[in-house]
């Protein structure tokens, strides 16, 4: 016979349990939203927790079951106190990025009714290999005038002196998904995984928001990642995505340190899936947004 599952809100004396089960993410968020607690029999035995944070009328969650009490039901029942929340604060859609393998979070999202809504495909090169590739394509662009010639790039430092800051993170969020006020924090250099402010980019045209690519530096061993690269959708076109890339790939270069280059792209994207292939890039992991619509 199966141990009885109890869920409960956690309280402020349950959170270091909770922070050592869920990790990163409660971490990132502080406790502004609400965190659960599963425990089987007695209640004296912690079997998962997950922590749930909104922005507007979305919310993302996370939820984290420890391996012994895997396909136990566990994971179902954390997710039945996230909907009925979400349900009563108004949330139309709920959101989780799912890192580990896609036919395992298949079965237990799909099996709650989450349904996948986009894949995002971490892949690896090198920032030499990726400037020998994208100089000609450059040149060839700059010679036929198809970039414009009153584009600007500016670094995060300069963007918050401007007041671009909010208008860049609205745009990465809905984009590639993330909370706005988290974004302007990493955006600021104020967290734990904050994007290196001097290397991260934003391509202006007449003032208007263009493109941007924010990248963090790991370290020696693992390198650069350049975490997002967007293209705002009135300029879906060649020349933005190789001008961004193509004046991040020298700068970066000039700050002498790993020549290792990790990125992440969204397989709808299929124009930059394209260009990432061109790079001589290799996929090396993948990550899968999942979402459930709270309200009919």
């Amino acid at each position: 016979m199966s141990e009885r599952i109890i869920v409960y809100e956690a309280t402020p004396h349950d959170l270091q349990a909770a922070r050592a089960i869920l990790g990163e993410p409660l971490m990132r968020h502080g406790v502004k939203g609400k965190v659960w607690l599963a425990c089987l029999g007695n209640g004296l035995q912690i079997a998962g927790a997950a922590c749930l944070w909104r922005y507007e009328k979305e919310a993302k969650f996370w939820l984290r079951v420890v391996k012994p009490r895997r396909r136990q039901g566990v994971g179902k029942e954390l997710i039945k106190p996230i909907i009925k929340t979400a349900q009563e604060l108004g949330i139309e859609k709920l959101r989780l990025l799912w890192t580990v393998n896609k036919e395992d979070a298949g079965k237990f999202l799909e099996a709650v009714q989450f349904q996948p809504e986009y894949c995002i495909t971490t892949y690896e090169s090198t920032i030499t290999q990726s400037l020998k590739v994208v100089q000609p394509i450059y040149n060839y662009l700059e010679k036929r005038s198809s970039i414009p010639n009153d584009v600007e790039i500016i670094n995060l430092i300069e963007a918050e002196k401007r007041g671009l800051l909010l208008s860049s993170a609205h745009l990465v969020a809905k984009e590639l998904g993330g909370l706005p006020p988290r974004l302007i924090l990493r955006m600021q250099g104020k967290t734990k995984d904050a994007f290196t402010r001097e290397n991260s980019l934003i391509l202006l045209h007449k003032n208007e928001l263009i493109a941007i690519l924010l990248s963090r530096y790991l370290q020696e061993n693992l390198g650069w990642l350049a975490e997002a690269i967007v293209v705002n959708r009135n300029y879906r076109g060649y020349w933005a995505n190789v001008y961004i890339r193509q004046i991040w790939f020298k700068t970066t270069i000039l700050t002498g340190k790993s020549d290792r280059l990790l990125f992440d792209v969204r397989d709808d994207y299929y124009d930059t899936a394209k260009f990432s292939r061109r790079l001589g890039a290799k996929a090396i992991a993948h990550k899968y947004m999942y979402q459930f619509s709270v309200l009919p």
